[in-house]
């Protein structure tokens, strides 16, 4: 299927870019890569595709290279990966199936680990499907004992496209979102319940200060002790000699002489006798 007869869809301006990158990695990139599963890829088959391929997504976008806009971004804009990694993916996984078949299959008769026999010829050999599958194994640190596991396999080799990407990062961002809202909630929840609690003791306190009410702590309770027993009759027995009489003994005058005699007249008989 060729580019121009599909420019209807693709060069749209009414259409989103979102549909047309859906379009192109449904019908036309299918096309471009049938049959590199058995290709011996060089460096300039790989250019060629890549050239080919940013010239029909750039067209999709409205853009052309005189405004300079760098690959990458018109490739997250379509959500289309490279196709390089698109070719390398396809390569290894119809290896994977090759591996995984029994090996009297017919599929398995040619290995790509046969020796040609001959002579061989000046400069440098052929490239081989064998040479082009060894360099992708190496580039993605893969074994051929891992193609016995189809699901792992296919996972090591998987070339996502952005917009998947771009929709994971999408959901991850929006349920941090919603997160951070309820914490924001809960944080001004208990800020009105502090707030209001504040308010509260404000209140009691004025309405204490207009009674006259003194707010002490309550009483701490304590264990009793020996000490406290022995305080506690000490000062009973402080109070009780409070309470009783006191007798006051004045000193006795000498009596000797007769001015002496006079006083004690006065003293006993008191200061009008």
């Amino acid at each position: 299927m060729k580019c121009k007869s599909a420019s209807g869809v693709l060069c749209d301006r009414r259409r989103s870019l979102k549909l047309k990158g859906k379009f192109y990695r449904t019908a036309i990139r299918p096309a471009m890569l049938y049959g590199t599963e058995c290709w011996a890829v060089k460096h300039q088959h790989v250019h060629k595709m890549g050239v080919a391929e940013i010239r029909m997504l750039r067209g999709m976008c409205g853009h052309t290279r005189k405004d300079k806009i760098v690959n990458e971004d018109i490739r997250g804009k379509v959500g289309v990966a490279e196709v390089e990694g698109k070719m390398r993916e396809n390569r290894l996984r119809w290896f994977g199936h090759v591996q995984r078949r029994p090996t009297d299959t017919p599929v398995r008769r040619c290995d790509y680990g046969t020796e040609v026999r001959g002579r061989r010829g000046r400069e440098r050999p052929r490239k081989t499907l064998e040479e082009t599958l060894r360099k992708d194994l190496e580039y993605l640190d893969l074994t051929e004992d891992m193609t016995q596991n189809r699901a792992q396999w296919r996972s090591r080799i998987h070339i996502a496209d952005p917009t998947c990407e771009l929709q994971n990062q999408a959901q991850v961002m929006s349920k941090l979102k919603n997160q951070m809202g309820e914490i924001a909630e809960f944080m001004g929840q208990m800020q009105e319940q502090s707030e209001l609690f504040d308010s509260t003791v404000e209140i009691v306190e004025v309405i204490t200060l207009e009674s006259g009410m003194e707010v002490r702590d309550e009483p701490k309770t304590s264990k009793p002790s020996h000490n406290m027993d022995e305080q506690l009759l000490f000062e009973e027995e402080e109070d009780n000699k409070a309470t009783e009489p006191t007798l006051v003994f004045k000193p006795f005058p000498d009596f000797g002489s007769p001015t002496k005699n006079k006083e004690k007249s006065k003293f006993l008989l008191g200061p009008n006798n």
